[in-house]
């Protein structure tokens, strides 16, 4: 269990060191007045964040599917939830 935790952070520090630094931005920036800074953090951070909920989403609901070994079908759901939880996060803030 603890190997799999450390393997997934291995897997997605990226996406957690964008998530924490758009983060900092954001909350630093908080008198600046530059809108489209602010509404780029923003939306970086909405992203990150997207995928990183999706990551775990997938690793709960269909831990079977490894993407290297996966069939074609396995491939769509996996790239569909990735791309929906960007959008419904974009949309949806």
């Amino acid at each position: 269990m603890k190997s799999n935790i450390l393997f997934q952070i291995k897997r997605t520090w990226a996406d957690i060191l964008i998530l924490f630094l758009m983060g900092a931005l954001l909350y630093l920036t908080d008198g600046i007045d530059q809108p489209v800074l602010r509404l780029f953090a923003f939306k970086v951070l909405l992203f990150s964040t997207s995928q990183l909920h999706a990551h775990i989403t997938r690793n709960l609901m269909f831990p079977y599917i490894k993407f290297n070994k996966a069939t074609k079908l396995e491939k769509m759901i996996v790239v569909t939830l990735h791309a929906s939880a960007a959008y419904l996060y974009a949309q949806g803030g």
